[in-house]
């Protein structure tokens, strides 16, 4: 598999269900497939996933290796900055993928927090257009 960005979106629609036999089955596929080359994607799938860190460490030990060298300290995903991903995923040269799909789920994560302070929004929006790297 490769961590394109239609197919990290599909495994983080996985990680942000509720139900956690869909966190298993995504993390396992993951696990399949973790090295150092997919980082930020792994970085991105934590930060913005809902599966518990004790579910990363069962059934994705390779991937959980490599992003517990970053958060070595994270008992929760939640704990992590939004900063500090975006500064491990820069470190690692991330795609344009990556990085556009980040920034969306920030997007989304900023309006539902708004919303959760009754500031309820009808649009939030953040425009960036990468450079491709030539």
């Amino acid at each position: 598999m490769i961590f394109d960005k239609e197919e990290t979106r599909n495994l983080l629609k996985m990680l942000q269900s509720k139900d956690k036999e869909n966190h298993v089955i995504a993390l396992q596929a993951i696990e399949n497939n973790a090295n150092s080359d997919y980082l930020s994607e792994l970085v991105l799938l934590y930060k913005f996933g809902i599966a518990e860190t004790i579910l990363w460490i069962d059934n994705a030990p390779k991937a959980w290796a490599l992003l517990e060298k970053h958060f070595p300290n994270a008992s929760t995903a939640h704990a992590v900055s939004s900063g500090a991903c975006l500064s491990i995923m820069l470190g690692n040269n991330a795609s344009n993928a990556a990085l556009e799909l980040y920034f969306e789920c920030f997007v989304e994560q900023m309006k539902q927090f708004l919303d959760q302070l009754n500031y309820p929004t009808e649009k939030f929006e953040i425009n960036i257009k990468l450079k491709e790297n030539g």
